[in-house]
């Protein structure tokens, strides 16, 4: 099993809000700790943890988690263009 430092673990909460929490990439309104209880929930699971690198695919499976436990989707035209 992976050991996830609580640094790495901050960071990747953070990058998470930053797509999903008010005004983010993809709008949610997803709060702090609803971030922290799907990302607990989602490395609750053996398969989870032990292939966790903190990644895109860790940020979307984390969504599909609070989409589940929240009911949470996307604001209507949250969607920020990136800059060139």
């Amino acid at each position: 099993m992976v050991n996830i430092s609580n640094r790495a673990l901050a960071q990747f909460l953070d990058y998470v809000y930053e797509w999903y929490g008010e005004g983010g990439v993809c709008d949610m309104g997803a709060t702090h700790s609803q971030i922290a209880d799907a990302t607990m929930r989602y490395l609750r699971e053996p398969a989870h943890l032990e292939r966790f690198e903190g990644d895109t695919l860790d940020r979307g499976t984390v969504r599909i988690f609070l989409e589940d436990m929240f009911g949470l989707s996307e604001v209507r035209g949250s969607v920020n263009t990136l800059k060139s």
